[in-house]
């Protein structure tokens, strides 16, 4: 273990500061491989600022992002609060093959091999242990948190390694992502037509009128016309239907981006952003749909193909020769593999299902990209899918202490476990107006009364928790005690 950095991070809503220090773990590629003594360097993050180690407290695990993390979690929504009012010991770990936790040739294809949720869990285990060797804490519980992604990995921790995590805190966790998803966008499609919700049934007519326009460019080859429209600079074959979904995808993301990652209160929301300009009087809706999009870019054309998706997935392919400029990278690789052969969920639109975007964004893109990317056919998605659901529970995860949050207008939200099971301390809460992990964000004063009270609920469980979670530490010391204390006397008699 090496001492990497120290560096100061503000705890947001709160008068103080947390000091940052990030170790590098040399971890092992492969965990099941016997013979196989390859390791990478693997990053983490301890805060102890405020860490009382007579308190008993709990270890609180902030699991990384399917995107390189800084170990910020600090200012994570409930984390850094809870960091101070606990007197707990905090610690975040980025994800194996994302940021700096990878070596020079591990995103080629030969090595993707090793990005799955089972050696990650392991890495998890590995750290775990050197903490608790390296800071003497063998009896400490452990909460794991995440957002998105790592909200799904916190849950899986809790499942499958129930006696090293105590409790798993999930901010819009997607655990019932699955091969078939077409209600992902369809939930755009019931948002923007709620008027609960900033949106009414003419916004969504006038959003499908307009991608009902785009579609008929497409259906007919007129993809130029499109790229005219949408100042879309690159050219390709006007009937290869990969290319018609490469376009009808980033038109639709115009749409669906800003419904996902929402947050405001209901005069002032951004998906109600939507709707106002759709519903003004005697507008065209393509119309509306071109100057979204020049609003959003008015200076450069954009590169929209199928190659460019392809090239994005296939960076560092050959391996990492140039850090700086990998830095620069977003994880785009890792997450795609991951989506075709750790999840296998497939995202696409289809109108019959109250998506009001491109038909054309179908399922055939998504596979097409992950047979041409990584060689996963469309058959291995959908067994990776049913082997995903199967070990992890999907929507009914075997496991009790789960806490989950949710915002009402995430897209993913259909596919989220949002029923509480009291008797398994399995909490949900549903936080109406908001999209993706907003209740990670700093808290406002000009946020919904409706996230406040999400945010007060979340807080009452984990408090319990933590207590339970120090009786129960407390009562497996004792009893190591008493096996010492029993063996010495045993041993004392020979």
């Amino acid at each position: 273990m090496m001492r990497l950095f120290v560096a100061l991070l503000a705890v947001c809503c709160h008068s103080c500061s947390a000091s940052l220090t990030g170790f590098i773990f040399n971890q092992k590629l492969d965990h099941f491989t016997a013979g196989n003594n390859r390791t990478f360097p693997q990053r983490y993050w301890v805060v102890d600022d405020h860490w009382n180690k007579s308190s008993s407290a709990p270890v609180l695990l902030y699991l990384g992002l399917a995107a390189p993390f800084n170990g910020g979690m600090a200012s994570y929504g409930i984390f850094g609060p809870a960091l101070i009012e606990h007197s707990a010991l905090g610690v975040g770990i980025e994800n194996r093959y994302y940021g700096r936790s990878l070596a020079e040739d591990m995103l080629k294809l030969e090595n993707l091999q090793y990005l799955t949720f089972e050696q990650s869990l392991e890495d998890t285990k590995a750290i775990q242990d050197a903490i608790k060797k390296n800071y003497s804490i063998p009896n400490l519980k452990w909460i794991t948190f995440g957002a998105s992604y790592s909200g799904m990995k916190s849950v899986i921790h809790r499942v499958t390694m129930p006696d090293r995590v105590f409790a798993a805190f999930g901010s819009s966790a997607p655990v019932n992502f699955q091969y078939d998803m077409p209600n992902y966008l369809g939930h755009v499609g019931e948002v923007i037509r709620d008027d609960q919700r900033g949106g009414s049934q003419t916004c969504y007519d006038n959003v499908r009128e307009a991608f009902a326009i785009v579609d008929s460019y497409l259906n007919s080859n007129q993809l130029d016309v499109l790229r005219t429209d949408f100042n879309i600079c690159s050219s390709s074959n006007a009937t290869d239907d990969k290319e018609k979904f490469a376009i009808a995808r980033y038109l639709s993301g115009l749409i669906a981006d800003v419904n996902q990652y929402s947050f405001s209160n209901p005069a002032i929301n951004t998906y109600a952003g939507i709707c106002r300009p759709f519903t003004r009087p005697g507008v065209q809706p393509y119309d509306v749909l071109k100057k979204m999009l020049a609003d959003s870019s008015p200076e450069t054309c954009a590169t929209i193909s199928y190659q460019a998706l392809l090239d994005d997935l296939n960076k560092w392919s050959n391996g990492i020769n140039d850090w700086e400029e990998y830095d620069k990278d977003s994880g785009g690789r890792s997450w795609g593999f991951e989506i075709c052969n750790n999840m296998g969920f497939n995202v696409y639109c289809n109108t019959t299902k109250g998506c009001p975007m491109s038909n054309f964004a179908s399922q055939l893109g998504q596979s097409a990209m992950c047979q041409d990317a990584f060689g996963i056919s469309d058959q291995q998605m959908r067994a990776n899918s049913a082997k995903f659901l199967k070990t992890y529970g999907g929507a009914n995860p075997l496991t009790t202490r789960l806490l989950l949050t949710h915002g009402a207008v995430d897209c993913g939200y259909p596919y989220e476990m949002n029923t509480t099971v009291e008797n398994k301390e399995i909490y949900s809460f549903t936080t109406a107006y908001v999209g993706h992990v907003v209740d990670l964000n700093p808290a406002t004063g000009y946020e919904p009364v409706a996230l406040y009270e999400t945010r007060k609920a979340v807080a009452q469980v984990l408090q319990k928790w933590v207590q339970d979670a120090k009786t129960a530490g407390s009562s497996q010391t004792y009893l190591s005690s008493v096996t010492i204390v029993f063996l010495v006397f045993f041993y004392s008699l020979y």
